[in-house]
């Protein structure tokens, strides 16, 4: 709904495809806010205005089948401030993104994304807590 996500700070998301609007200013006045999304881009109905520019949106990203966590990301879906948090998934560890599928050693971290090759796909290395 509209300012749902009023005043908050720091805050990973992930839009799965049953989200079919996103109200007015949800995440007005909100800072450090990375939205990770299967979605390809922003859906025509949605104001204009739903995302604060301190924001950052990765959008078509390939999520688990149940839409749970980010599996990969395309490096040039990246919109928007750039100031990336790190990936969620129950029940385990984010250890960075990997070139390789199944990878488990991390090429980049959020610190380093911005060196990875433009349109590279990275694979999300998740490590069980």
């Amino acid at each position: 709904g509209d300012s749902a996500f009023f005043d908050c700070y720091m805050l990973t998301i992930t839009i799965t495809g049953n989200i079919e609007y996103i109200g007015q200013n949800a995440f007005y006045w909100c800072y450090y806010v990375t939205i990770y999304t299967g979605k390809e881009s922003q859906p025509e109905d949605w104001p204009w205005d739903w995302m604060q520019y301190y924001s950052t949106v990765v959008w078509g990203c390939t999520l688990s089948e149940d839409e749970t966590y980010v599996v990969s990301i395309t490096t040039n879906n990246i919109e928007g401030a750039n100031n990336l948090n790190d990936p969620y998934r129950y029940g385990y560890t984010f250890g960075g993104w990997s070139l390789t599928e199944g990878g488990t050693t991390a090429d980049y971290d959020i610190n380093s994304i911005g060196g990875a090759p433009s349109s590279a796909v990275l694979y999300a290395i998740w490590i069980a807590d």
